[in-house]
């Protein structure tokens, strides 16, 4: 019986601490940037990559990481519902990253595609 009644607590606490974790990752998650778009693209194609949860009416700067490490950089004004919406043109084969930044240069969100 006692055997019983402990499985039963330590199942219990693991539901709650589970379900704390649950609203706690979700809340976070909720409140951070976002960006994101296709993963893979051909070559010499484009493809808008959009995202969001970002402060509205700012600057953002959208950097974009070539296959050899060179970047390109472009200020993007945020939108009034914290929106912003980018195109990228893939010249050459490989991995691209595509990073949003704030006005002192930390990243808020940022995604990788491949090109073809």
């Amino acid at each position: 019986m006692r055997n019983r009644a402990i499985g039963r607590v330590q199942r219990a606490g693991w539901v709650i601490a589970f379900a704390g974790a649950t609203l706690l990752a979700s809340s976070g998650w909720a409140s951070q940037a976002h960006f994101g778009g296709p993963s893979v693209l051909q070559v010499a194609s484009a493809a808008t990559f959009s995202g969001g949860n970002l402060a509205p009416g700012t600057a953002v700067t959208v950097v974009v990481r070539l296959p050899n490490g060179a970047e390109s950089a472009s200020s993007v004004m945020v939108d009034a519902s914290g929106r912003i919406s980018y195109s990228v043109t893939p010249a050459v084969e490989g991995v691209y990253t595509v990073r949003v930044t704030d006005s002192s240069g930390r990243t808020l969100a940022s995604t990788n595609f491949h090109a073809r």
